[in-house]
């Protein structure tokens, strides 16, 4: 009876040798697996590194613009000369800026009534240039005690900021991972943001204009009075006539 007691206890304890076993070959099976996939994912993570324009990204921010228009005592309103500059300063404003026109006139000036004939000046340049008047903000700014305060005209625009460059963190020599350097792609996202005509567009498109609808007019009439709208051949073209030479 005892020996029999004593046989089924070492074979429960052999059978569990066993099973500790089988489970200790699992676990180191699946360390490996683990480090074979966090292995095979490093390898991976060298084809997915940003392309140059996340690693060096071009920083567009907004800016105002300002203009200072002079209003003399006595003056009629802008000379030739501030037209010009009204015209020009209006021009990039259409090309480039964003949001409202501001055109301030001094308060409490001298020059006060001079400055208010400038105003309109500036306001009726830019009504010819097409802004509406939703987009021109007029508003003083205090000016007591100026004997000559000029016509400040302001917008917001915006601007691009290229990254720093030259920047070699690594040795390439000394570097075996298959990867973009880290100034790669650094001077083309520079120069990108030096020659951009209007760094708005790198954010957002520009709206398009209109089509014509001039020959979109002609057709449809056409179709109202229920005529042909396509193309008429002339008579030459239905000759089949290569040259006037062979009638000769």
């Amino acid at each position: 009876m005892f020996y029999r007691e004593r046989n089924s206890k070492m074979r429960a304890a052999r059978s569990m040798c066993k099973v500790a076993g089988v489970v200790a070959a699992s676990i180191m099976i699946v360390g490996l697996a683990g480090c074979r996939q966090s292995e095979e994912r490093g390898l991976l993570m060298g084809w997915t590194v940003p392309d140059p324009s996340q690693r060096h990204p071009i920083i567009v921010t907004q800016a105002p613009v300002f203009l200072d228009v002079e209003a003399p005592r006595g003056s009629s309103g802008l000379s030739v000369a501030q037209k010009a500059m009204v015209r020009d300063f209006v021009a990039s404003y259409k090309s480039q800026g964003t949001g409202e026109l501001m055109i301030s006139a001094p308060s409490g000036s001298r020059n006060e009534g001079a400055a208010m004939r400038t105003l309109a000046g500036v306001r009726g340049i830019a009504r010819g240039y097409g802004v509406p008047d939703h987009y021109i903000a007029l508003q003083p700014y205090p000016a007591s005690g100026f004997r000559s305060a000029p016509v400040k005209v302001s917008f917001v625009q915006y601007e691009a900021k290229g990254p720093k460059c030259g920047l070699w963190p690594e040795t390439l020599s000394e570097s075996s991972r298959n990867e973009n350097y880290h100034n790669f792609g650094c001077a083309q996202q520079k120069n990108l943001a030096a020659m951009v005509a209007n760094p708005r567009d790198l954010i957002e498109p520009q709206t398009m204009d209109p089509r014509p609808a001039e020959r979109g007019s002609v057709h449809w009439g056409k179709y109202i009075q229920g005529e042909s709208t396509g193309a008429q051949k002339s008579s030459d073209e239905n000759s089949g006539n290569i040259s006037e030479v062979a009638k000769n």
